[in-house]
């Protein structure tokens, strides 16, 4: 079987070579390369670099719209979307636009829909909704270069505006590269994010990863979904696993309890005293390890949590001592609003959430929110 395989290697870039020096000699016999070569004597060394990143922002612009469009065609609401460090936002029924240096780090896109969960057809549907909207965008993506790389072909034949032909044909060099980059990485998953095509085949098969796309969209959201906190307590009553998304759906349920006055489920209770927080010493776990601390010194005992957090502290000192500052600086301050000695610490809770977590974003997530009628 292995010989087989490799037969068929050889020969498939056997076939390909050929293909290569018959397209090659065609170019050069029907005088393409001579137009082509009219075209780059126009061309200076800047106008490559500029061919260069417009491949790059339209193919990224056309993969971001393929996501927008489901959700538009499929009648939900938009709250951004973001361009690399190009945000376009949606705040007080306004569209606005705001440049996010951050997210020009990220090298990608994001769509951030304003979610509306409010029973479980809506939880069923808009499941299927992201699903369209995430295996979209490759398609979408791939399709576009084809049509540019028809288009190319076609006025390399027909035309003589040389210039514009050395133009196009840059263009597509480059297109070519970055769809085939966006196809690769659309099938790759690393530190916890996940390609497009990845994505979609999670979604059809796991519950708690399509919770993890609704626990990030309702931190923008402008509406109350209670639906979901009930979906993720019913989740985490019948299931034990230990990965980051099993985390981060006890985050949310903590902030909702702790923060937005959500009532506390006395089963979840006695899984909290069996919490696994030393599998989460690092700093990228903060926020949780936090919350886990709050939740326990509000509802569970005091002494409990101050022992727990005297362990997590003198374990992660061994690891990072700037992760020691942050759970000694967000732990004091969570107490201080479990007691209700200030409110007002509500707003370096958000700071922290808006510079630490979600320092990418315009939008401010909405996740804490002060107690009423104090």
């Amino acid at each position: 079987m292995m010989k087989k395989t490799k037969k068929f290697k050889y020969l498939f870039w056997l076939i390909l070579a050929f293909l290569i020096g018959f397209f090659v000699a065609h170019l050069h016999f029907t005088g393409i390369f001579w137009k082509l070569e009219q075209g780059f004597d126009k061309l200076n060394w800047y106008h490559t670099i500029i061919i260069f990143f417009s491949a790059f922002y339209l193919a990224l612009i056309v993969h971001e719209v393929a996501h927008l469009l489901v959700f538009v065609f499929c009648k939900k609401p938009i709250r951004a979307i973001y361009i690399t460090g190009f945000c376009f936002y949606k705040k007080c029924s306004k569209w606005r636009f705001k440049i996010v240096p951050a997210m020009f780090l990220m090298v990608g896109g994001m769509v951030v829909p304003n979610i509306e969960i409010n029973n479980e057809n809506d939880f069923l549907k808009f499941k299927k909704i992201i699903m369209k909207s995430i295996i979209a965008a490759p398609i979408c993506t791939i399709c576009f270069f084809v049509l540019v790389l028809i288009a190319n072909i076609l006025f390399l034949w027909y035309s003589h505006a040389y210039l514009f032909l050395a133009i196009l044909f840059l263009f597509s060099l480059f297109l070519s590269l970055f769809t085939i980059l966006f196809t690769i990485v659309s099938k790759m998953s690393k530190n916890n994010m996940y390609g497009d095509f990845i994505a979609y085949k999670k979604l059809k098969n796991d519950d708690l990863f399509y919770l993890s796309f609704l626990i990030n969209y309702d931190k923008f959201s402008d509406f109350e979904n209670d639906y979901i906190l009930q979906v993720i307590v019913k989740y985490l009553k019948d299931n034990q696993v230990k990965n980051h998304l099993y985390y981060e759906a006890w985050n949310y349920y903590f902030l909702k309890c702790l923060f937005n006055n959500e009532p506390v489920d006395q089963e979840l209770n006695v899984k909290v005293n069996y919490f696994s927080y030393m599998s989460l010493l690092n700093e990228n776990n903060i926020e949780v390890l936090v919350n886990y601390l709050a939740y326990c010194y509000q509802y569970i005992d005091a002494n409990t949590a101050l022992t727990a957090y005297a362990k997590i502290k003198y374990n992660i000192s061994l690891i990072n001592q700037n992760s020691v500052n942050l759970l000694e600086y967000f732990f004091s301050i969570s107490k201080e609003l479990i007691n209700k000695k200030d409110f007002d610490l509500v707003s370096k809770v958000t700071n922290f959430l808006e510079t630490k977590k979600n320092n990418l974003y315009v939008l401010n997530p909405k996740i804490i929110q002060a107690p009423q009628g104090e």
